[in-house]
């Protein structure tokens, strides 16, 4: 493939704690990514001979497809990313134990999982968000006992954790979407044997 794969980016990342038992973490990350038309050849890289009706690299009705399609996108790269967390611990007396509340939000803009999106856009996902929230007790009234509970996926929200999208003409047709897990709700408890923890 004579195109080159240009990636730039910035990430942000930090944590307060405005006050006791409560904290703040956050994640934010733009990436630009695209293939570069620099130093190729025109005549593969001249609009006419991309979109060819007979041929053509990035037209998605030829029968045919020669060379590679420089307007696709770099596969299973977003380009927004942002995370952010909170947590916050009661302030209980230790002899009731330790209860802390947590919850975590992520959201990502679109992202093509092949790298022939431009050939084939139903293997695109668009962007989505996502909330999971969590709440544990630890030495439960001061016992070897902890107990916690949680809820992933909390608005139910409806993403894809992969795709298979070979689908324009001189493909096999395929097209196949994978589903992440819809809301989920757990709880757990466990005791400690021996001595000190």
């Amino acid at each position: 493939m004579p195109y080159k794969a240009i990636v730039k980016g910035i990430e942000f990342e930090g944590n307060i704690s405005p006050v006791e038992g409560f904290d703040f973490g956050y994640n934010f990350a733009l990436t630009d990514a695209k293939f570069s038309l620099s130093g190729v050849s025109p005549t593969i890289s001249d609009p006419a001979v991309l979109n060819s009706p007979v041929n053509g690299a990035c037209n998605n009705n030829a029968p045919s497809n020669v060379n590679f399609c420089p307007y696709n996108r770099l596969s299973l790269t977003p380009k927004f990313q942002m995370t952010m967390t909170v947590g916050y611990t009661l302030p209980l007396d230790k002899s009731l134990g330790e209860v802390r509340i947590g919850a975590n939000w992520y959201h990502q803009s679109s992202m093509s999982f092949s790298d022939s999106s431009y050939l084939n856009p139903d293997g695109v996902m668009g962007g989505y968000s996502s909330v999971d929230a969590n709440i544990s007790w630890n030495n439960v009234a001061g016992q070897n006992l902890d107990l916690s509970a949680f809820v992933t996926n909390l608005t139910n929200e409806v993403w894809w954790q992969g795709a298979q999208s070979v689908s324009h003409q001189a493909s096999l047709g395929i097209g196949a979407h994978f589903y992440a897990p819809p809301r989920m709700f757990g709880v757990s408890a466990r005791v400690h044997f021996g001595g000190e923890r």
